[in-house]
């Protein structure tokens, strides 16, 4: 079980038009205190724009991790999605050549793959930006200068890890949108191992990310 602390927020005021919040949090373990270190700026401008800079540094004791980044809980009003990166179907570090980068749109949805036992599911690799939108066209742009790993569904990790089967899992109206910086593989290469090698880990050392969101 984890526990996250905060260690400190702060607010400037850097322009009339300009605002800068700082977080900074630990998240702690069972048997190891201050496992992850995550510092948040966000930047914040009149108009609407905000800038998003999130640093992880993780503590070498950790063993591999399945995925570092952040989560969004996204309105019940965002129901269609569209993004540039790998697609269309589901693909991950270690399961990308049935992919192609492209410019896709989709259902929330229509992201979830319902595998016998449910699992994780929909990732997309080398995504630049996101949008999504409303049933009345209006939408918020996630963009990134950096590549990185996204997945939205109508549940949980939680839910994912709790169910057996796919009629388990509750039908929320919100959704949550993974941003990574880093996903692992998901192994498997040969249908009897789970089996993945040291380039498709997620190890103990220091991640980031930056990105914009633009309301349209």
């Amino acid at each position: 079980t984890a526990q996250t602390e905060l260690e400190d927020f702060s607010v400037i005021q850097i322009t009339p038009n300009h605002a800068q919040v700082s977080v900074i949090q630990a998240i702690h373990l069972v048997n190891l205190t201050s496992a992850i270190k995550v510092t948040l700026t966000y930047s914040i401008w009149a108009d609407g724009l905000i800038k998003i800079n999130a640093n992880f540094f993780l503590n070498k004791q950790l063993q591999v991790l399945p995925r570092i980044g952040l989560e969004f809980v996204i309105s019940k009003e965002i129901r269609q999605i569209k993004y540039y990166g790998m697609g269309p179907n589901e693909n991950y570090r270690d399961r990308l050549s049935s992919a192609s980068m492209g410019v896709y749109e989709s259902d929330i949805s229509e992201e979830h793959f319902p595998f016998v036992t449910p699992c994780e599911n929909g990732g997309h690799e080398n995504v630049r930006w996101i949008e999504l939108f409303t049933k009345y066209l209006n939408y918020a742009k996630i963009s990134s200068a950096i590549p990185f790993h996204f997945d939205i569904h109508h549940n949980t990790i939680e839910d994912y890890q709790t169910a057996k089967h796919n009629y388990e899992l509750p039908l929320r109206d919100e959704s949550y949108l993974h941003i990574d910086a880093l996903h692992s593989g998901i192994g498997g290469d040969m249908g009897w191992s789970t089996f993945f090698t040291e380039e498709h880990k997620v190890l103990p050392r220091n991640y980031a990310l930056e990105f914009y969101i633009d309301l349209y």
